[in-house]
C-alpha cells in the first residue's frame, strides 16, 4: 500500500513537472500574428508583432490596406489578459495556444478580433531576458531560430567578439564586461547607475525583418543617455541589407534632400541650422529601417 502511494506521488510529481511551461515561455516571448478585426461585414487584416517581458507588452502592428506602423504598449494582467494602448484606441484579448480572441474599441466603436500565430515570410523569435538586479543591468535579445542568421544577430547585439551559438554565454559574458568596465568605483555611487539593452522588432513581413536594438545608460542627473541601431536582414539572402540594395544608383543626393526637407517641415524651419544643427542638410547614412509603407525608389 504504501509503495502504491509513493508510485502515485512520484507520477503525480512527474505530471506537474511535464505539463508546466516554461518560464522563459511564459514571461518573456516574441510572436507575430496575422489575423482580422471585424467592422459589420467587412474585415481589415493585420500584421501583429508582440513581445511580452514579464507583465509588459509592447511591439507594433499595420493595415494591410495602408501599410502604416502603429505602436503598442501595455500589460499582461495574472487572469491571462493583454491590454494594449495605441494613439487611436486599444486591444483587450487573450491568446489560446496560437490563437488571440478580443477585440479593438476606441471612445465610440468596439470591434472583434482575432489573429492567428503565423510565420510564413517572417522570422521565428526566441526571447532570452538576463538582468543583474545589484547593478541594474538589463538584456533583452531575440534570436533567430535560422542557423543562417543567428550569428548576424549576435554580431550586431554583442559585438565582434561575441561567441557562436552560446546564447546565455554571450549574456553572461556581456553583463561580466559591464561589471569589469566601473571596477574600483564607489559601490553606492554605482548603484544609481542604470543600463540595458532591448531588441525589438519593427518589420517581419515578405522574407524581410527589421530588428532596432536600443541601448540606454543612467548615471545620475537629470537624462540619461540613449540610442538605437537598426538591421534590415534580407531572409532570402542571408544577409543585411544597405541603402545601395534598396535605392537604385545615384540616389544619394535625391534621399539626402528629401531627408533635409522632411525634418525642415517637422520642426517647422526653413533651415536646420534655426533648430541648432551645424548644417541645413542630412546626409543618409546605414542606420537605418524601412518600414511596410516604404515601397518608394529613388533614381
Amino acid at each position: 500500500m504504501k509503495k502504491n502511494f509513493l508510485l502515485f506521488i512520484g507520477l503525480f510529481l512527474m505530471f506537474l513537472s511535464c505539463s508546466k511551461e516554461k518560464p522563459s515561455e511564459i514571461d518573456y516571448f516574441y510572436k507575430h500574428f496575422v489575423g482580422n478585426i471585424f467592422d459589420k461585414d467587412k474585415k481589415m487584416q493585420i500584421f501583429m508583432n508582440l513581445i511580452k517581458k514579464k507583465d509588459k507588452v509592447f511591439g507594433n502592428y499595420f493595415y494591410q490596406k495602408d501599410g502604416k506602423n502603429i505602436e503598442i504598449e501595455g500589460k499582461f494582467l495574472k487572469d491571462g489578459t493583454f491590454l494594449l494602448n495605441e494613439k487611436n484606441g486599444n486591444f483587450k484579448f487573450k491568446i489560446t495556444g496560437k490563437k488571440i480572441t478580443g477585440f479593438w474599441k476606441n471612445k465610440t466603436t468596439k470591434l472583434d478580433f482575432e489573429a492567428l500565430e503565423n510565420y510564413e515570410n517572417s522570422e521565428e523569435l526566441e526571447a532570452f531576458f538576463h538582468n543583474e538586479k545589484n547593478i541594474n543591468l538589463e538584456i533583452f535579445y531575440l534570436a533567430s531560430k535560422n542557423s543562417n542568421i543567428s550569428d548576424i544577430l549576435l554580431k550586431n547585439f554583442f559585438g565582434e567578439n561575441f561567441i557562436k551559438n552560446k546564447i546565455e554565454e554571450n549574456l553572461k559574458k556581456y553583463a561580466e564586461n559591464y561589471k569589469k568596465a566601473f571596477k574600483g568605483i564607489d559601490t553606492n555611487v554605482f548603484k544609481t547607475y542604470e543600463h540595458s539593452i532591448i531588441s525589438e522588432v519593427i518589420f517581419n513581413e515578405k522574407n524581410i525583418l527589421v530588428i532596432g536594438n536600443s541601448f540606454s545608460d543612467y548615471s545620475g542627473g537629470a537624462h540619461g543617455s540613449h540610442a538605437s541601431n537598426y538591421y534590415v536582414y534580407d531572409l532570402k539572402l542571408n544577409k543585411i541589407l544597405k541603402l545601395k540594395d534598396i535605392f537604385k544608383e545615384n540616389f544619394e543626393n535625391r534621399l539626402s534632400k528629401l531627408l533635409t526637407e522632411k525634418l525642415r517641415k517637422k520642426l517647422k524651419v526653413n533651415s536646420l541650422t534655426e533648430a541648432s544643427y551645424f548644417k541645413d542638410e542630412i546626409q543618409a547614412i546605414e542606420n537605418f529601417f524601412n518600414i511596410p509603407s516604404a515601397k518608394q525608389k529613388f533614381s
